[in-house]
């Protein structure tokens, strides 16, 4: 008997307490606007840097998002963009001839936190990943790592379909750089880091499966 009860008192724990639900899928393809970024290049023999600049431009791309809880969801991102450098003059800071067409591709997985309001659902997130630069020519690829940030709504018409708006951050780290400053007290070496930053607003259509 009082096993019985034990085992009773277990299911009814069991059954009121909150579960995972079944994982949710949501595939959203998207077209947004990027603003620009750009990066410094310096060459060494000469010490001068110039200043490059990615054009403003399109960016499209498909989202993939498994919902394992209500407040929890991982993503999976590819975002591309075709745009162009400006080379910069390095004293005049004027744009400067020819400029390169480059597509840049996102690869990130991202971490997604929904807090639903109804049919509405603002969320935030954060992502990781790489981004790969293909300048056109016979300039070699590069494939290097990735941060991401963004904020947004979604808002569902019914179970199966929903809209989604959001503002993304991109941080891609194109490695360091070693320096010396030197006083009349002596000399010190530090690092820099070049990042390349980028912002966009997107907009896209939710298909959700449940």
């Amino acid at each position: 008997m009082k096993k019985t009860v034990v085992t009773l008192l277990c299911f009814v724990a069991i059954s009121s307490a909150p579960v995972l639900a079944q994982p949710t899928f949501e595939l959203t393809p998207f077209l947004g606007w990027r603003f620009g970024g750009g990066f410094d290049y310096t060459v060494t023999n000469v010490n001068v840097a110039n200043n490059f600049d990615i054009k403003n431009d399109l960016n499209y791309g498909l989202i993939a998002n498994i919902g394992f809880h209500e407040y929890f969801q991982l993503e999976l991102l590819w975002d591309s963009q075709s745009s162009e450098i400006n080379p910069k003059d390095p004293i005049a800071g004027l744009d400067m001839q020819p400029q390169l067409d480059l597509k840049i591709d996102y690869y990130h997985v991202g971490f997604v936190f929904p807090y639903p309001q109804g049919q509405l659902v603002p969320f935030s997130l954060f992502s990781l990943g790489v981004t790969t630069f293909y300048p056109e020519g016979d300039l070699d690829n590069e494939t290097k790592f990735s941060l991401g940030g963004a904020l947004g709504i979604k808002y569902f018409v019914n179970d199966r379909m929903g809209f989604r708006l959001q503002s993304r951050l991109m941080a891609t780290s194109l490695g360091s750089d070693a320096d010396v400053w030197c006083d009349p007290f002596g000399c010190w070496t530090f690092e820099t880091r070049n990042w390349v930053t980028q912002i966009d607003v997107s907009v896209g259509i939710i298909l959700k499966v449940n």
